[in-house]
């Protein structure tokens, strides 16, 4: 809904924009985003639901068939290895290449690109403001920051836990090891149940000592908005990097470290940050500069200070939700147009 659904709502200037998900994965806000909404069964097999989509296929003989994401989901992945439309288009929601042969396009922005060696599918390269996000519908009244009398500096990582990798994890204990100051890693998880965050506190307690480390469960949206705000400054995990994160912390005006690199899920962190005319130097190649980043902002109070100054004054966020989402929609029907072109009948002489 926030990074997708203003392009496919413009894409209804084009195209009939049918929707096709289970009932509990969309809300009342998400249907208006389509002409229609065919539900798909919750509570039967698979197969069943895979059934529907393609029986929909060879009735209404669709152009197009998008997948805003494909991955985290056994609908997905099974749906990007079918063929029903004659022009196959796959998001980034979950942004890494399919492999597969019956995805012909990537939609990309040009600045998430990274290395175009890296995807299967060739390249529909939107302009960078050819995606604008939305903000999220949770949204409400922001609470004041409480003031920091710890002297410790906080550090927030929202992230789902399989963002947590064993280099990250190495990254954060290097970062408390060459930190002047005490530094608190806040880790603000999204999913995974009792068993998981124990697993999870298990392993980072291996590589950090005790007092240096809080781990908070899933928050509702205004009270994890609130524990951000709180925070002195954050980090994104790599090498899979975040983008909602992102929003949700430049709207409290948090300043952070990410790290880019040629895969576009590494690639998304640092060209958020330049759209929003972040520091360069916040934007790291390498883990060693990604801890150098850190260390420094770590340890430089009024260089945090300024830059929150400025993300709030100028309102960087609002980059975020700028731009031409009816990019998209013509985009894809000059596809259309030209492989009807392309498959159209010979005229005889």
């Amino acid at each position: 809904m926030r990074t997708h659904s203003r392009t496919l709502l413009a894409a209804r200037a084009r195209f009939d924009v049918v929707a096709m998900c289970s009932p509990s994965a969309i809300g009342k806000a998400g249907r208006e985003v389509f002409d229609r909404v065919i539900e798909l069964p919750e509570d039967k097999p698979l197969v069943e639901g895979l059934a529907m989509i393609r029986e929909f296929a060879e009735r209404e003989c669709p152009d197009v068939l998008y997948m805003p994401s494909v991955g985290m989901s056994l609908l997905t992945t099974s749906v990007s290895n079918m063929r029903l439309a004659p022009l196959q288009i796959a998001g980034l929601g979950h942004p890494a290449t399919t492999h597969s042969d019956c995805i012909d396009y990537v939609s990309v922005e040009d600045d998430y690109l990274g290395d175009p060696a890296c995807f299967s599918e060739a390249l529909l390269r939107l302009p960078k403001d050819g995606q604008p996000y939305r903000p999220s519908q949770l949204m409400g009244t922001i609470a004041p920051r409480k003031k920091n009398a710890s002297g410790r500096v906080h550090i927030g990582i929202a992230s789902s836990l399989m963002k947590l990798s064993p280099s990250f994890l190495s990254a954060c204990k290097q970062i408390l090891e060459r930190s002047k100051v005490p530094v608190v890693f806040h880790f603000v998880t999204s999913g995974g149940d009792i068993a998981t965050l124990m697993h999870l506190r298990r392993v980072v307690l291996s590589l950090l000592p005790r007092q240096s480390v809080e781990i908070t469960a899933a928050l509702p949206y205004m009270n994890y908005i609130g524990y951000l705000n709180d925070m002195d400054m954050f980090l994104s995990p790599f090498p899979f990097g975040n983008t909602n994160g992102i929003v949700d912390a430049f709207t409290v005006g948090l300043p952070g470290v990410c790290k880019t690199g040629r895969e576009v899920f590494e690639r998304i962190d640092g060209a958020m940050f330049m759209r929003a005319y972040m520091p360069g130097w916040l934007v790291a190649d390498t883990a060693e500069e990604y801890v150098d980043a850190a260390v420094r902002l770590a340890n430089n109070r009024e260089e945090r200070e300024a830059l929150r100054k400025y993300m709030l004054e100028k309102n960087i966020v609002q980059r975020f939700f700028e731009g031409r989402p009816e990019v998209f929609g013509e985009m894809v029907l000059d596809l259309v147009d030209k492989q009807k072109a392309e498959h159209a009948p010979l005229r005889k002489a």
